[in-house]
Parts: C-alpha cells; structure tokens; sequence
C-alpha cells in the first residue's frame, strides 16, 4: 500500500510494471512523460518497464537505474478504413504470444499492479489478465482524431478497457472523445512536468522579435505546412524579418518535401528546418513566439513547455492546445485549424500587441503552467491512484475473455499461417538498394555524374517515376544542374503529395525526353511506360551501367522502344 508524497520512510515500496509500446529512437510526449513520472514517484515504487524491441531508451534507463526488458509488442491499430478479417487474425495471433511472454516476466518479477502507458497495444492488458493483476491503462492518445487511425479490434479492446482497474486520460478533450467511444468513465489526470527544466524568467519590457519556433515531429498532422504557408503570406504583407524555425524528426520525404518548397518559393531567409533536439532551451531563447499547429492535440506538450519557458504561444483551436490556450485566448492565441490565413493573422495579432501587454500574458501562462502541470501534484495523484486500486480487493475468476483468446489463438496457430519472421523479399530489395547506392557513391568520387550522361544523350528535360530515397537523390544531384526536371510520379507519394505537385500517370502525356524509374524490380513500370507510349524509359540499374560504359568509351546502342534489354 502505498501512502502520500512525503512519507516515503513509511510506504511500503511496490512493484509496478510500466507497458509502453515505444519502438522509436526519439522521445514524444508520452515517453517524456513517462521518464518524468518514473523521476517524480522515486523510491516510492519499484518501477519494472517493458518497450519494444527496437526502443532506444536504454542510455535514460540505464542512468536512472531502471529495470527494463525489450520485446516485440505489436500495435494494435491501422489506417482507418484498413481493418478485415485477415488484419483481426493477425492482431490476435500476435497479441496474444507477445503476453504470454510478459505474462512470464510479470510472474519472474513478482509485479503487483501494472500501468499500461498508451492505448496503442492490448499486449499488457491480456498478460494482466492472465496473471491475475490489477492493470491501469493511461490513455495518451487519440488514434482516429490525431493519426488517422483505428483499433484493428475495436470490440475486444473495449472488452479489454472494461477489465482494467482504473481508465486514465490526460486532458479534457481526451476524457470527452475517448468516454463517446467506449461508453466507460474514466479519470483525467494531466501530465507532470519538470518546472525546473523548462523555466526561463524574461526581462520586463523586452524586445519581442519576430521569431516563431515550431518544435514537433515533422509531419501534416502536426501543422508544419500551414505555418510555412502562413510565412509566405506574412513575406507577401511585408512582413520580411519574420522568422519560422521547424525543429524536429520525422518522414524523411515529407522533411524532404517541405524544403523543397522553401527553396522553390524563396523562403530560404524566413523558414529554417533543423533536426530533432534532445534540449530546445536554446531554441526556445531564440525565439519570442511558440506555435502548435497539430490537429486535435491530445493534451500538448510542446504549449506547456513554451508557456514556461517564456514563450509567447500560438496554437490551433483544436483539442488539447485549445484547453492549455483558453476558449478566450487568456494564455495565447489561437487559430482556425488547417487554416494558413487564420494562422498568419494569429501571428500578426501577436507581434502588433504591446510589450506590456505581451509581459502580462506571458505571466498569466506561465503561472497556469506551473500550477496546473507541477510533476509533484501529478505524481501525487498517481500514487493515490495507486493506493485505490490496491485498496480495492481483486477478486480474479477464469476470465471467459482469457478463454476465447486462448482458444482463437490456439486455432489461428494450427493453421501455421502467422509467424513473426523477417520479410524476405523486403530484404532483398533493401539490399538492392544499398548496393545501388554504393556505386552511385563510388561514382560521384570518380566525378562521373548523370547530367553528363544526359548531355552525351542530347536529353535536357525528364520525369522521375518513384520519389523514394533514390528518387529524392537523383532530384537533388540534378537541381542545380543543367538538366531539368520537369515532372514526378508516384503510384503512392505519401504526405508529399500535399506539398508538391505530382504528374498522374494517366493524365496527359508528358513532354520529356526521358523517364527515369527508381523504384527497385521495377521491370512492371518500365513496362507499363512503354506500353503508354514512352521510349526513353530507363531505370537506375541501368543507367548507372550505361554511365560506366560512356566513362570507358564502350556505350552500347540501347533500343527503349523495345521493352527488352
């Protein structure tokens, strides 16, 4: 049992084990705020945790002397509209073996209650079950309104949150969207932060630059492209020293995208994007305005973080950003979401409103910050949610849920159709690829290049067909060269296409003297070009042995009309 903050040398110290399905090398919200709980409850529990395989946390575990294990968790969701039988099967199938391993972990530790961390995966709760410990699901997120996606099994994870002990949410628009959907109660708690880390006292009076930071994962769901649409209509208004900085991690095409259009649309001086920071204390003393533009934000971290480190913050009405903001804009301002305009006269409202004025707000946000987000009260709440739950006798009977799983599980792997093994033929192909880029390597030293190919050839203008990592190289090596790049294709261009325009293939025939494929195996493309009237069409194999052969003065005649090589 465990006893209020403070009384540490009187609790009894209890085994919690902490399930969050994290694969990723950089930390998010919820992992940040899961090292931060772990920091705030100390010695008051002893924390066991369980991440996937992939997770790279060990540095943080190891300098915290956490006990940790890494094992596959598969997530339990899709892109909406994805979900079918054979998607359902898989899901248990998985689901299921990954508990039964963490069932035996849970045993070897001695676990006495376990907090799942995100809402992503039903591995934890189903080894919970099958262990006869109380589970407490924190709910992090919202996977329809934020990612677009959905519970592969929404019928068996509502099963499964009906069971825990205990249903926790991290904001208001959490408790709201997430009881709608599950028609079960649960309890807000918002998260805990590290005052301390993220405070910065500013001066009265201070010069309020034109310096707007976005820090979050890259990505259209976190809004990076309205704020860049709304700069260029700022530089339209002549707003010229205005200054955007993106800092953070994400898809490396839509990063790639984004810069693109920065340079297409001379916007170099006011749109700076840099990678992921470990410490944004620096950027957040450069800059004087904060924006969140992510879409139904399930609390907001990065709001929170700028409101205590001085940070005049913008953020769309939406979700979480608009709980920490205020309807009424009494911590910021606010903007209509998915809105470049809206956005931009947000930001323009911003910079016009007085220093004094500015001062007053940023105090006012700042204070609700520390107050309402300290991480000693949060830890506070954790722990009496704790005590609750191992107040409460637990009565454990052979749960009838336990018994269909055991059983779907047992006929799916009769069939033998479901093992977790390596993709083969993805292998194959990222070998392909990693060999294709070695000799384009090897080549560049020897100062072979493809626009002297295309030049030899008399070819000025082309098309790339696949914007991939090969795709996206051949664009970059060509750009300043003297060969133009007149159109880009893609069967699946992803979030870029919202960026940059993409020619359909069954649109009007291209005008180019060449159409270069650099998807691997690519000999159905190449096909389907030429049967729709395409002869310069080539892909990266090739063209690569075709600038070999113009470098040693043995070129071949190669018929691209044919179809055959």
């Amino acid at each position: 049992m465990i006893g209020p903050v403070g009384m540490e040398n009187h609790v009894k110290q209890i085994k919690v084990m902490y399930v969050f399905h994290f694969n990723g090398a950089f930390l998010g919200g919820a992992a940040q705020s899961l090292l931060d709980m772990l920091d705030g409850l100390g010695s008051r529990i002893e924390p066991v945790l369980v991440i996937g395989e992939e997770a790279q946390l060990d540095e943080l575990l190891v300098s915290r002397g956490i006990r940790y294990y890494k094992m596959f968790l598969p997530n339990d969701v899709v892109k909406i509209g994805c979900v079918n039988d054979k998607e359902i099967e898989k899901d248990l199938y998985f689901s299921y073996k990954a508990a039964k391993k963490l069932a035996a972990i849970i045993r070897k530790e001695k676990i006495e209650l376990m907090h799942i961390n995100s809402s992503v995966g039903k591995v934890g709760a189903i080894a919970a079950l099958m262990t006869q410990i109380p589970y407490i699901w924190h709910i992090r997120e919202l996977v329809e309104e934020q990612f677009g996606m959905e519970f592969i099994n929404m019928d068996l994870k509502r099963d499964l949150f009906y069971r825990a002990a205990r249903l926790v949410v991290i904001s208001d628009f959490v408790h709201e969207i997430f009881e709608q959907k599950v028609q079960l109660k649960s309890e807000k708690i918002y998260n805990g932060f590290r005052v301390e880390r993220f405070k910065q006292n500013k001066s009265e009076n201070q010069m309020y630059y034109p310096v707007f930071l976005a820090a979050a994962m890259i990505s259209p769901g976190k809004g990076q492209w309205d704020a860049v649409k709304a700069v260029e209509l700022m530089l339209k208004e002549g707003y010229e020293n205005v200054r955007l900085i993106l800092a953070g991690h994400g898809e490396a095409g839509y990063i790639w995208a984004l810069k693109k259009y920065i340079k297409k649309n001379g916007l170099e001086k006011q749109v700076q994007i840099l990678p992921y920071q470990k410490d944004l204390s620096r950027l957040r003393k450069e800059a004087f305005y904060a924006i969140t533009c992510s879409q139904n934000e399930a609390l907001g971290r990065v709001t929170v973080e700028a409101m205590l480190a001085g940070n005049i913050v913008i953020g769309a009405r939406s979700g979480g950003t608009l709980e920490i903001i205020g309807r009424h804009e009494e911590r910021g301002f606010l903007y209509q979401l998915n809105d470049s305009q809206s956005l931009a006269e947000a930001m323009i409202r911003a910079m016009r409103r007085s220093s004094a004025d500015k001062d007053q707000l940023l105090r006012k946000a700042q204070e609700y910050a520390e107050q309402t987000f300290g991480l000693e009260q949060y830890c506070r709440k954790i722990l009496n949610l704790y005590d609750k739950v191992l107040r409460k006798p637990w009565v454990w009977q052979r749960d009838r849920l336990l018994r269909d799983l055991e059983k779907t599980h047992s006929e799916i792997g009769n069939l033998q159709v479901y093992e977790k093994n390596t993709n083969v033929e993805q292998t194959k192909k990222a070998v392909e690829r990693n060999t294709l880029l070695l000799r384009w390597s090897e080549m560049n030293q020897k100062g072979l290049s493809f626009e002297t190919y295309f030049k030899a050839r008399g070819i000025e203008k082309i098309a790339i067909y696949g914007m991939g990592e090969l795709g996206r190289r051949l664009y970059d090596e060509l750009e300043n060269s003297g060969i133009r790049v007149s159109h880009i294709l893609d069967r699946n261009p992803g979030n870029m296409k919202s960026i940059l325009d993409f020619t359909p293939l069954d649109g009007q025939k291209m005008q180019v003297d060449m159409i270069v494929v650099t998807v691997i195996r690519a000999e159905y493309i190449l096909r389907n070009l030429r049967d729709r009237g395409y002869e310069q069409v080539i892909d990266l194999t090739e063209l690569l042995e075709e600038l070999e052969r113009l470098k040693n003065g043995t070129e071949k005649v190669f018929v691209y009309s044919t179809g055959s090589r």
